[in-house]
Protein backbone atom coordinates (compact mmCIF):
# COMPACT_ATOMS: atom_id res chain seq x y z
CA UNK A 1 0.00 0.00 0.00
CA UNK A 2 2.52 2.31 0.52
CA UNK A 3 4.24 2.09 -2.07
CA UNK A 4 1.58 2.69 -4.54
CA UNK A 5 0.92 6.01 -2.22
CA UNK A 6 4.98 6.59 -3.06
CA UNK A 7 4.01 6.19 -6.39
CA UNK A 8 1.40 8.10 -7.05
CA UNK A 9 3.18 11.11 -5.11
CA UNK A 10 5.79 10.39 -7.39
CA UNK A 11 3.75 11.00 -10.58
CA UNK A 12 2.02 14.24 -8.92
CA UNK A 13 5.29 15.66 -8.33
CA UNK A 14 6.20 14.44 -11.97
CA UNK A 15 3.27 16.32 -13.53
CA UNK A 16 3.75 19.74 -11.98
CA UNK A 17 7.15 19.76 -12.76
CA UNK A 18 6.51 18.76 -15.96
CA UNK A 19 3.36 21.74 -15.74
CA UNK A 20 6.57 24.42 -14.17
CA UNK A 21 9.03 23.79 -17.57
CA UNK A 22 6.17 24.28 -19.59
CA UNK A 23 5.08 27.35 -18.26
CA UNK A 24 8.64 28.91 -18.00
CA UNK A 25 8.95 27.80 -21.80
CA UNK A 26 5.89 29.53 -22.65
CA UNK A 27 6.72 32.65 -20.74
CA UNK A 28 10.39 32.95 -21.51
CA UNK A 29 11.02 32.90 -18.07
CA UNK A 30 13.84 31.09 -16.03
CA UNK A 31 14.05 30.04 -12.45
CA UNK A 32 16.57 29.21 -10.13
CA UNK A 33 17.32 28.11 -6.27
CA UNK A 34 19.94 29.75 -3.97
CA UNK A 35 20.37 28.52 -0.92
CA UNK A 36 21.69 29.44 2.22
CA UNK A 37 23.08 27.85 5.05
CA UNK A 38 21.59 29.33 8.54
CA UNK A 39 24.71 31.12 8.99
CA UNK A 40 24.29 32.77 5.84
CA UNK A 41 26.82 31.08 3.77
CA UNK A 42 26.21 29.71 0.33
CA UNK A 43 24.90 26.12 0.37
CA UNK A 44 23.94 25.14 -3.39
CA UNK A 45 22.90 26.71 -6.46
CA UNK A 46 20.60 25.34 -9.35
CA UNK A 47 20.17 27.49 -12.65
CA UNK A 48 17.19 26.09 -14.35
CA UNK A 49 17.33 25.58 -18.02
CA UNK A 50 14.54 28.07 -18.55
CA UNK A 51 17.47 30.74 -17.39
CA UNK A 52 20.37 29.43 -18.27
CA UNK A 53 18.51 29.90 -21.91
CA UNK A 54 17.57 33.17 -20.87
CA UNK A 55 21.81 33.86 -20.57
CA UNK A 56 22.73 32.99 -23.53
CA UNK A 57 23.64 29.58 -22.28
CA UNK A 58 22.24 25.69 -23.08
CA UNK A 59 23.60 23.89 -20.22
CA UNK A 60 25.96 23.00 -17.25
CA UNK A 61 28.61 22.73 -18.95
CA UNK A 62 28.62 26.44 -20.00
CA UNK A 63 26.85 28.14 -17.34
CA UNK A 64 27.67 25.43 -14.01
CA UNK A 65 25.17 25.47 -11.10
CA UNK A 66 27.73 27.93 -9.60
CA UNK A 67 27.25 31.49 -7.68
CA UNK A 68 29.82 32.21 -9.47
CA UNK A 69 28.32 32.03 -12.90
CA UNK A 70 25.69 34.54 -11.83
CA UNK A 71 27.49 36.99 -10.35
CA UNK A 72 30.22 37.72 -12.84
CA UNK A 73 27.55 38.88 -15.28
CA UNK A 74 25.28 41.31 -12.80
CA UNK A 75 26.10 44.94 -13.59
CA UNK A 76 29.07 46.10 -11.10
CA UNK A 77 26.72 48.94 -9.83
CA UNK A 78 23.71 46.40 -8.96
CA UNK A 79 25.59 43.67 -7.48
CA UNK A 80 25.65 44.90 -3.57
CA UNK A 81 22.31 45.88 -4.06
CA UNK A 82 20.74 42.66 -5.54
CA UNK A 83 23.16 40.12 -2.91
CA UNK A 84 22.09 42.31 -0.25
CA UNK A 85 18.62 41.98 -0.76
CA UNK A 86 18.74 38.17 -1.14
CA UNK A 87 20.96 37.46 2.20
CA UNK A 88 18.32 39.81 3.73
CA UNK A 89 15.61 37.47 2.71
CA UNK A 90 17.32 34.72 4.14
CA UNK A 91 18.49 36.14 7.19
CA UNK A 92 16.01 37.95 8.95
CA UNK A 93 13.13 35.14 7.35
CA UNK A 94 11.64 37.68 5.34
CA UNK A 95 10.69 38.63 1.64
CA UNK A 96 12.49 40.94 0.00
CA UNK A 97 12.46 41.90 -3.67
CA UNK A 98 15.77 42.93 -5.87
CA UNK A 99 16.38 43.32 -9.27
CA UNK A 100 19.50 43.82 -11.41
CA UNK A 101 20.58 44.06 -14.78
CA UNK A 102 22.51 41.18 -16.07
CA UNK A 103 24.88 41.22 -19.46
CA UNK A 104 23.69 37.94 -21.11
CA UNK A 105 26.42 35.67 -22.81
CA UNK A 106 24.72 36.96 -25.59
CA UNK A 107 26.16 41.05 -25.49
CA UNK A 108 22.39 41.72 -24.36
CA UNK A 109 21.20 42.78 -21.38
CA UNK A 110 18.96 41.08 -18.96
CA UNK A 111 16.09 42.24 -16.19
CA UNK A 112 16.05 40.11 -13.22
CA UNK A 113 13.69 40.19 -10.75
CA UNK A 114 12.61 38.24 -8.02
CA UNK A 115 11.94 37.62 -4.05
CA UNK A 116 13.66 36.27 -1.53
CA UNK A 117 13.34 34.54 1.42
CA UNK A 118 14.09 31.89 4.02
CA UNK A 119 12.48 28.36 3.41
CA UNK A 120 12.55 25.31 6.07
Amino acid sequence: MDRIKDEKERRIIEEQAARIRLFTDLTQAGSWVINFAPDGSLSSVQWGDGFRRLMGYSDRNDFPNEIESFLRGIYPEDRDTFIGAMLAGVLMNTSHAQQARISAFTGRTVQSGGSAAAAY
